[in-house]
């Protein structure tokens, strides 16, 4: 050959074009680097010092603190459905402060290995900072899944109704024994 060769001469135009694309479209935007399937462990400490702590058990989940107990299959599908959510937080790579008004502390163990990530409010904006150092910044609606759901924090309390006359005895069950009381 005369002269000089082209540039993209032995690389497809598609490969080129990939190529051609500046690395900070190849930066991990994702909050966590953990899938749902992978994670053992979960520990939340939110601003207001709660603590929820929460392991996989058999095809479930055990809650480890505040209480300790086993969570029903209904409550187990809510953090299942509440950790594939969190896990596909996804945002801009973000080189704003993320020193705000802190919200959470998320903590994942899985194959040995521990993730921290921590979330707090900038402007309007949820700041996710990851163990790597990066910050990641997410919409505002990204606040609602720093925290586990409401069916975990709740406090159990039995809740007045206009049928508390008709009702004679009520059972409580808890940790396997039960109470029967009679009105």
């Amino acid at each position: 050959r005369r002269g000089n060769a082209p540039v993209y001469a032995c690389v497809p135009s598609t490969v080129a074009a990939v190529l051609a694309r500046p690395s900070s479209a190849y930066e991990e935007r994702a909050a966590f680097f953990a899938r749902p399937d992978e994670v053992e462990e979960i520990v939340v400490k939110r601003a207001l010092g709660e603590t929820l702590d929460i392991a996989r058990k058999g095809g479930g989940f055990r809650e480890r603190a505040p209480r300790s107990r086993d969570l029903d299959e209904s409550e187990s599908e809510s953090v299942s459905g509440w950790l594939t959510a969190l896990l596909g937080l996804r945002g801009a790579n973000a080189a704003a402060n993320a020193a705000g008004e802190p919200l959470a502390v998320i903590t994942l163990h899985y194959a040995n290995i521990v993730e921290e990530v921590r979330f707090s409010r900038v402007d309007g904006k949820v700041v996710a900072l990851r163990g790597d150092g990066r910050t990641v910044e997410l919409d505002a609606t990204a606040g609602d899944l720093a925290s586990p759901p409401s069916s975990l924090t709740r406090p159990l309390v039995l809740l007045p109704s206009s049928r508390a006359r008709a009702l004679r005895a009520y059972e409580l069950f808890c940790e396997g024994r039960s109470q029967r009381v009679v009105r």
